[in-house]
């Protein structure tokens, strides 16, 4: 849930030790949590009252991250192959009753994982 009296009128920059000396090169938002992607490839998430600062998603660090997206309780993101990750909490139904990283199967899966 979004704490609403938690937020100012007025953006500040965030500065969370995790992202010193990182080029961020793409944001996204969901619902109640976000995600950003670096410079060479690393994708980090934060929000869902658990990562009050971002954390980076070190399952995904065999390959190089290019985008990403934030649905209300999931996250998906595509590699430089094309290959479609996605990962969020199971009570959503969105990533196959398990949390965590998916798409480790052939790529019909995981169109068909992303199309939920």
């Amino acid at each position: 849930a979004v704490d609403i009296y938690a937020m100012q009128n007025i953006p500040e920059p965030l500065e969370p030790d995790e992202l010193i000396g990182r080029h961020v090169v793409k944001m996204a938002a969901g619902h109640s949590h976000a995600a950003c992607i670096t410079k060479t490839g690393e994708l980090f998430v934060w929000g869902m009252s658990q990562y009050y600062e971002p954390v980076r998603v070190n399952e995904l660090l065999h390959t190089k991250i290019v985008d990403v997206q934030c649905g209300e309780d999931f996250t998906l993101a595509v590699d430089e192959n094309g290959a479609m990750y996605s990962f969020g909490f199971a009570s959503a139904g969105m990533t196959g009753g398990n949390t965590g990283v998916l798409g480790q199967g052939s790529k019909i899966t995981r169109l068909n994982q992303a199309a939920l």
